[in-house]
């Protein structure tokens, strides 16, 4: 058994220190690994694009369709360190079905707004097409779909969610 100076008489006093370090280690251990997240599959002919959208017309008029997870897995919009130039608005999809939830953000002059709704769409991505989310404001909600480019043909069916008052502006739009 290990002592230290001056614990001999008071082990349980050292002992207590030892074991709050010990839970302290483990539990930062628990905070540094990764969340799943999507990973893109890298460009070749098997694979599909996926384009978010958005729109400004004015400072009080804009809209935002993002793509926020892809088969149940969060999609990471940091840009890596190693590619500082990607289109980040261009999510890479292996060919066949998918899931993906889609984050509509807005503000309309004739809304009182910021206003966000989600939206759940499964559709079939073939590959070399390239596909881009949209939607549009049906009265009090936004309606979303997936459409092939250039065509602009329907790939999923469109899916209407009721939308939320914001609390606040997402800071991303002032960039847009």
């Amino acid at each position: 058994m290990v002592t230290f100076r001056g614990c001999s008489r008071m082990r349980i006093a050292c002992e207590a220190p030892m074991r709050l370090l010990l839970v302290f280690i483990l539990l930062l251990s628990g905070c540094a690994s990764n969340p799943q997240h999507y990973a893109q599959p890298i460009h070749s002919a098997e694979t599909a694009s996926l384009s978010n959208i958005s729109t400004r017309n004015s400072v009080n008029d804009w809209i935002r369709f993002q793509v926020t997870y892809i088969d149940e897995l969060w999609l990471s919009y940091r840009r890596p360190w190693y590619d500082p130039f990607r289109d980040m608005d261009t999510i890479l999809l292996s060919s066949g079905q998918h899931h993906i939830v889609v984050k509509a953000e807005f503000n309309r002059s004739n809304v009182d707004c910021p206003c966000t709704a989600i939206g759940d769409l499964n559709f079939h991505a073939e590959p070399g097409k390239s596909y881009k989310v949209n939607g549009e404001l049906v009265g009090d909600a936004v309606r979303f779909w997936v459409e092939e480019l250039p065509s602009g043909q329907l790939a999923s069916d469109a899916v209407a969610s009721p939308y939320v008052k914001l609390k606040y502006s997402s800071p991303i739009m002032l960039f847009y």
